[in-house]
């Protein structure tokens, strides 16, 4: 993999560029790839297939990097397991077929990303840091004053800490493409197929739609009668004001009648 770029501080600190780094990272025709799966698979005993898997990924060269088990209470070989495995790019898809032979495969997923271009950029980036730190380290061998003593170590500290994070990056794209990555979900042989999960999830049917009406019915109604209620008290109000302004109207009229 980027293992090519190994002499790129020399070449820095000698005045190489970064291009020429590039170019012979390029023209080793070496390509950084990272590799995902995912796998489900419909065994009669979980836990002994969890075990497989684990022997499997050891047997290629690879490890385990999680691993959950969710057992059924009263049966201790079903319930569901999700294991997530990390093997050589070589071995990516014979352990794919390795782990459908474990039972019956209901899914399966996988992708290839080239991430050759970022490992170049940020391989390149870390030569050229690696070449600056080594100057500023120069530089402060020489200081003869106060002064420049401070102002170097601020400036080599700065460098120092832009070269560490660039080279985590480094070293956490090198991870990616030096292991391909495969999540394994194991699940009993009466598990349901994802396709009537999902067709249970979308609530189709007549059943469904006429539980849905019944739903939107309440809710209207309880809008209905949160109105009604917030009406209620201004009806009562205006009801106990309107009755003595209609009795005081009445007997002044009754009054200008008797006159």
């Amino acid at each position: 993999g980027v293992a090519a770029a190994a002499s790129a501080p020399a070449a820095a600190a000698g005045g190489g560029t970064a291009g020429e780094v590039i170019s012979a990272r390029v023209l080793s025709h070496e390509r950084d790839v990272v590799y995902r799966g995912a796998i489900t698979v419909a065994v009669p005993d979980v836990p002994a297939a969890v075990s497989r898997v684990e022997a499997q990924a050891s047997a290629a060269g690879g490890l385990v990097f999680a691993e959950n088990i969710d057992a059924q209470q009263g049966h201790p070989k079903r319930g569901t397991a999700t294991v997530t495995v990390g093997v050589p790019p070589a071995s990516f898809g014979p352990t794919l077929d390795a782990v459908a032979h474990l039972g019956r495969q209901v899914s399966r997923t996988r992708s290839a990303e080239d991430v050759t271009a970022q490992v170049v950029d940020v391989d390149s980036r870390v030569a050229s840091q690696q070449a600056t730190v080594a100057r500023m380290r120069a530089l402060l061998a020489k200081a003869t004053t106060v002064g420049q003593v401070v102002a170097v170590e601020s400036e080599l500290s700065r460098r120092e800490a832009d070269l560490e994070s660039l080279q985590a990056q480094l070293k956490a794209l090198r991870d990616t493409t030096d292991l391909a990555t495969i999540e394994i979900t194991l699940v009993p042989p009466t598990a349901k197929p994802a396709v009537l999960v999902r067709a249970k999830d979308s609530h189709l049917g007549f059943l469904d739609g006429l539980r849905s009406g019944w739903d939107a019915f309440l809710a209207i109604l309880l809008v209905a009668a949160t109105v009604l209620g917030a009406l209620v008290p201004f009806v009562v109000t205006l009801a106990l004001l309107g009755v003595p302004g209609f009795l005081v109207w009445r007997a002044r009229r009754s009054t200008r009648s008797a006159t």
